[in-house]
């Protein structure tokens, strides 16, 4: 039974890392909801460990479906199997994306809930940044458009804050609009030859 408790364990585990994937997906998704993302689920791992060592399996839905409907309380070798491998995987989380805590970009996301002058910023655009976070008008607005949106806006009467924070949001987030993109290549191409094919078909 303890080979199914383990299937049943990466079975749930995988599918929540599946979610992860998916959520990092999409035309709109920027650096800023992927770190977002990222340090969520790095702190679910953490709860999922205290869980594990609590004997509280509710957060692996099939795992505790199985071992409730099998009546069988899970071996310590098992359990001891999963707190590693949670573990193992925050480390990774944290080695691949060493800058999850990182809040040198806060002000890009929350430009009105800065209290003070962000770690390298320069003077001169901090002032800036206070007197944006300042104007109520367009607090009341940036609570109504996209990040994106909103720093384009504020482009002209802020153009060096404005320019440092699209910057920071048009950053390759992930590489699915890459992977998107190569998939349209076969499209592209058929489309610019097939007038040709079909032009010296008729020559010929």
């Amino acid at each position: 039974m303890a080979w199914l408790s383990t299937f049943a364990y990466f079975r749930d585990v995988f599918g929540k890392l599946n979610e992860l994937c998916l959520a990092l997906q999409g035309k709109e998704i920027n650096i800023l909801q992927t770190k977002n993302k990222l340090v969520a689920f790095s702190r679910k791992i953490q709860y999922w460990i205290s869980a594990v060592e609590r004997n509280n399996f509710e957060c692996f839905q099939m795992l505790y479906d199985f071992l409730d409907e099998s009546e069988m309380d899970l071996d310590m070798e098992i359990r001891d199997v999963i707190k590693t491998h949670l573990s193992s995987l925050q480390q990774s989380l944290s080695d691949y994306f060493p800058i999850l805590e990182n809040q040198d970009i806060y002000w890009v996301q929350s430009p009105f809930k800065i209290k003070e002058k962000p770690k390298g910023f320069h003077s001169m655009y901090y002032e800036t940044l206070l007197e944006l976070s300042s104007d109520t008008q367009l607090e009341a607005k940036f609570r109504t458009v996209s990040l994106t949106i909103f720093w384009s806006d504020v482009f002209d009467e802020y153009p060096n804050l404005a320019k440092q924070a699209i910057r920071i949001l048009l950053a390759f987030a992930t590489t699915y609009l890459f992977q998107n993109m190569l998939r349209q290549i076969p499209n592209i191409v058929t489309n610019l030859m097939l007038p040709q094919i079909c032009e010296f078909s008729y020559k010929t």
